[in-house]
């Protein structure tokens, strides 16, 4: 199911619920408003000693990391498609690079550097999936420099939730495409496992940037605008010095992933009540 189709199906779903919940009807236990802001509060970027950089493409496939490079031994790819540019920043500096997906046959940049498995990253090991735990134990990579850049459409959400916080602590830098969060704000039993898995993240990495992604729109989730794709940059936390400040939202090298698509809302918790 493409994007696009998610989207809208997603967006119907909640406009839907919306109308019956004012006519005194609704389809599902709707989380209450004030904890959806509080959690859409508790996004808001940080900034650090590190400065932000930009890493691959101009526009989809490009990311805005902490500058606390040196010292990367090796990224993790899961989620690839058509875009392989970030990955190839590390690579053409001789870091090991090891991407993942099932639903390509290679991948569209060859490299010495990539090692590609054709495979999706789940919960089990079969022919088609792998656990995060057997991938990384292949790699046989060691120590805490690691970076992570996922994009996995949607199964994320249970991906992060049942891996091993040793694991994600090997992780300098987490880059991930977060897929469906205003279903996931809205549905109370969504609700709750999202704010497990940001707790469980939030204890080691502090979020310094986040970016809307205007290939799908924005939601109306109880008052608030919520993009239906975020992707979200954290550090971790023992590699910050000094005091935090709220970051600038958004970032002078933000630029939008789809070119011809207009910008999209996002909350103003997180520019301050600057769109």
């Amino acid at each position: 199911m493409n994007k696009f189709f998610k989207n809208n199906i997603y967006g119907i779903f909640i406009t839907l619920n919306n109308i019956l919940d004012y006519l005194g009807f609704g389809l599902y236990r709707k989380q209450a408003k004030t904890q959806i802001k509080e959690f859409i509060n508790s996004l808001q970027p940080m900034q650090t000693q590190f400065e932000l950089i930009r890493i691959g493409s101009q526009n989809d496939g490009g990311y805005l990391v902490p500058d606390d490079l040196d010292g990367i031994t090796a990224v993790y790819s899961p989620g690839v498609d058509k875009n392989s540019s970030f990955e190839l920043f590390f690579a053409q500096k001789g870091i090991n690079c090891y991407l993942l997906d099932y639903s390509i046959e290679q991948l569209p940049i060859k490299h010495s550097k990539f090692h590609f498995k054709k495979k999706f990253l789940g919960n089990y090991d079969d022919e088609i999936y792998i656990t995060f735990e057997s991938w990384l134990n292949e790699t046989a990579e060691r120590g805490n420099s690691l970076m992570l850049q996922m994009d996995i459409e949607g199964h994320e959400w249970e991906v992060l939730s049942r891996v091993d916080s040793s694991l994600l602590e090997k992780f300098r830098i987490l880059v991930i495409e977060f897929h469906g969060l205003p279903e996931r704000l809205s549905m109370k039993s969504n609700f709750e496992n999202t704010s497990y898995l940001f707790h469980k993240l939030e204890k080691f990495f502090e979020i310094v940037h986040i970016h809307e992604n205007n290939c799908c729109k924005s939601i109306r989730t109880r008052g608030t605008y919520v993009p239906e794709v975020v992707e979200i940059t954290f550090i971790r936390k023992d590699r910050i010095t000094g005091s935090l400040k709220p970051a600038t939202i958004p970032h002078l090298l933000d630029e939008k992933n789809v070119k011809e698509n207009k910008k999209i809302k996002v909350p103003k918790e997180w520019t301050h009540g600057k769109q």
